[in-house]
């Protein structure tokens, strides 16, 4: 598992990227969904599966005042 703050820090791929995007601040049944259809079209592809999150959560940058408390703490 590679974990990256910036996308500037990614490592060139030689293999198709599937990415999972969203605010994972606690992974539930909807998430889980995400990341699994990730993970089998990067199968199916032999490519590689990630996931893309956000920290700040956006709606905190839009709307400071209706953001959600997180879950979790990155």
């Amino acid at each position: 598992m590679l974990i990256r703050n910036r996308l500037e820090d990614l490592p060139a791929l030689d293999a198709p990227l599937h990415l999972a995007l969203g605010v994972f601040d606690g992974v539930h049944v909807g998430h889980q969904a995400v990341i699994s259809r990730a993970v089998n079209a990067a199968k199916q592809e032999g490519g590689l599966a990630g996931m893309l999150t956000f920290d700040p959560h956006p709606i905190r940058v839009i709307a400071p005042n209706k953001a959600p408390a997180a879950l979790l703490e990155p």
